[in-house]
């Protein structure tokens, strides 16, 4: 009997001893883990340039269809996307807050890699300046067929003209950069031009003083003055690409428990979103293009309101080092119709209280809603705010002012703008005010729009290219790194319809289409609810909240379901794969005592695999 127990006792030991080893050697594994984790780097979001001046004939080319069109002030430039000028034209690039591209006349430049730390263009033939304001993030890379630019991240502009495949000049207008071929490279500085000759694999380079500025660098210099001593940056900060425009279209103001508010010097009866339409980009889905010539950071950053006897734009709770978050639109999707139908779609600008429901990256997938019952009845837009893992919260907390809870209020509902369904990212119409009748019969969307984009989504201008603007000859081979190839446009409408038909909710409706076609072929108006394919959670998946605050969740404080069946919304904190679905933290299942400590372990250790909870504020 004694010997019995202590048999017991040393097997208990042994298993006690046995975990404690297996323990320990998981916290080294996870220490590992940490330290590549903390040495991966950041995951962040494709950049978005702009079109910010045109003068004579300039055309872009998509780099996801290769498409040309000419071009239009406020257009998005991604990678993969080229711009070319005409004789006696002009163009300039916002890249990001501090890199700034100008083509002179008869130029052609391509959009290689443009994200938050690294900008590649190739410039084939003619002239271009490359301006770095200071505190860039981005390592920029000028390549011409036999050499590549390196400039530095301090204040710096550049003057590059490539004359053919075997000569470029580079001339240092302000700052220094790296000048590299395959023999070698060497440093330009200020007041300095280095003349490269010769083809990639025997290029030689002769430097010299730099020649006295012409009307192409005074052009240079005065425009990097006006963006750079604008007076709206007073009130934004740099991070706030295209502020340096609202000088000239409108005045700011002091809204109380608000700060400083842009308010544009338009008619009496404007509202935001209006003057525009929305065209479809890699990544971000449906974007905003408006046709005002200021269009692009209050498009863009911070949030709309009616204040006084108009609409303001609020940039946010701007200090120094506050960075807003680019989106192709601060606004609310809607659709409208009734029963079996989306006869519209609608959008609302978003108001400094209102949550931000994003319809790109990893939400393209989602598609949500809410009805709204009644224009008179808008409890289940009340309970938004309440929704979780949906969106982003409000840019500002509390019960100040929200665009969604003011329906009722006639100058809100006159932002409420609409196109027909079948002409959303067209182009073809132009939006106007939603009706009475529409409004009582919408949905808030909570995603994105059951709408796949056609070629008529991808031109901003709707305009043909000029021929004379289009680059002649071959395509011309480059020094420096190799260009990535965009996913094709066709795979990309092709993933939305697949998106839309796996979820369950909607029937997909074709831009530009007169209506909806199943896969039999037959026409179908509208929504389309495919109430046999539905899953209590949608055949998609519960989504995370990460792609805008550097790797943390962004998530709403509390849960509603708004009296809809998404299962999505009420299934946080689990995975959605069957094998993890069965299991939650109130249901037992009988355990050894080593995988008990194991389980346990597990879930304490669990915030260092999956990284800390954060509840951040909307973009």
């Amino acid at each position: 009997m004694r010997i019995g127990l202590r048999g017991h006792a040393m097997k208990n030991t042994w298993v006690v001893k046995n975990g404690l080893v297996e323990i320990a050697i998981l916290l080294m594994m996870l220490l590992c883990l940490g330290s590549a984790r903390a040495q991966a780097p950041v995951q962040v979001e494709p950049g978005v340039g702009r079109i910010s001046l045109i003068h004579g004939d300039v055309s872009t080319q998509r780099g996801d269809s290769g498409d040309w069109a000419a071009a239009t002030l406020n257009a998005p430039i991604v990678s993969g996307d080229k711009i070319s000028t005409a004789d006696s034209s002009r163009a300039e690039v916002q890249l990001d807050y501090s890199n700034i591209l100008r083509l002179g006349n008869h130029t052609q430049a391509n959009i290689t890699t443009l994200s938050r730390t690294q900008i590649q263009i190739q410039v084939g033939e003619g002239i271009v300046n490359y301006t770095v304001f200071k505190n860039s993030e981005a390592e920029p890379e000028i390549d011409t067929p036999n050499v590549s630019i390196h400039p530095y991240h301090k204040d710096c502009s550049f003057r590059i003209e490539a004359f053919s495949n075997d000569e470029t000049r580079i001339i240092a207008r302000n700052g220094e950069a790296d000048v590299t071929t395959p023999q070698g490279s060497t440093k330009i500085k200020k007041g300095e031009m280095i003349t490269v000759r010769g083809t990639a694999e025997n290029a030689q380079y002769q430097v010299s003083d730099a020649p006295d500025r012409d009307d192409w660098d005074r052009f240079n210099k005065d425009r990097d003055n006006m963006i750079h001593n604008a007076e709206s940056w007073r009130n934004t900060n740099r991070y706030y690409v295209g502020s340096e425009e609202l000088d000239a279209y409108g005045h700011w103001d002091d809204a109380p428990g608000y700060g400083r508010v842009w308010v544009p010097a338009v008619d009496t009866d404007w509202v935001p979103y209006r003057d525009g339409r929305w065209v479809w980009e890699p990544y971000y889905g449906w974007t905003w293009v408006s046709y005002e010539p200021w269009g692009w950071a209050p498009y863009h950053y911070g949030r709309w309101f009616y204040y006084g006897a108009s609409w303001v734009w609020w940039p946010g709770p701007v200090f120094t080092y506050y960075r807003p978050i680019w989106a192709p639109a601060y606004v609310s999707f809607f659709g409208f119709g009734v029963g079996f139908g989306f006869g519209h779609f609608g959008w609302l600008p978003i108001g400094p209280c209102d949550p931000f429901f994003p319809w790109y990256g990893r939400f393209g997938s989602r598609f949500n809603e809410v009805n709204i019952v009644n224009i008179t009845n808008i409890t289940n837009i009340r309970n938004v705010t309440n929704v979780r893992n949906v969106g982003f919260a409000p840019l500002r907390s509390g019960n100040g002012i929200s665009n969604l809870r003011a329906m009722n209020d006639p100058q809100v509902r006159r932002a409420f703008s609409t196109v027909p369904a079948e002409h959303f990212g067209t182009g073809r119409v132009m939006a106007t005010s939603a009706n009475p009748e529409l409004l009582r019969n919408g949905h808030l969307m909570m995603g994105n729009l059951p709408v796949v984009p056609s070629r008529e989504s991808l031109m901003a201008s709707n305009r043909a290219a000029n021929p004379a603007s289009l680059p002649r000859g071959e395509d011309r081979r480059f020094f420096g790194r190799q260009a990535a190839t965009p996913q094709r446009f066709d795979d990309q409408a092709a993933q939305v319809r697949t998106a839309i038909q796996r979820d369950g909710r909607f029937t997909p409706i074709q831009a530009g289409g007169a209506g909806q076609t199943q896969a039999g072929g037959a026409e179908v108006r509208g929504r389309g609810l495919a109430d046999s394919n539905r899953t209590t959670n949608g055949a998609m998946g519960r989504q995370g909240a990460t792609p805008e605050t550097g790797g943390r969740d962004a998530r709403l404080p509390g849960a509603t379901d708004a009296g809809r069946n998404n299962g999505a919304l009420n299934n946080q904190g689990r995975s959605d794969s069957p094998a993890q679905t069965n299991r939650g933290f109130g249901q037992r299942r009988a355990i050894g005592r080593k995988q008990y400590m194991h389980e346990h372990v597990r879930l304490l250790l669990r915030p260092l695999l999956v990284g800390p909870l954060a509840i951040a504020r909307g973009p």
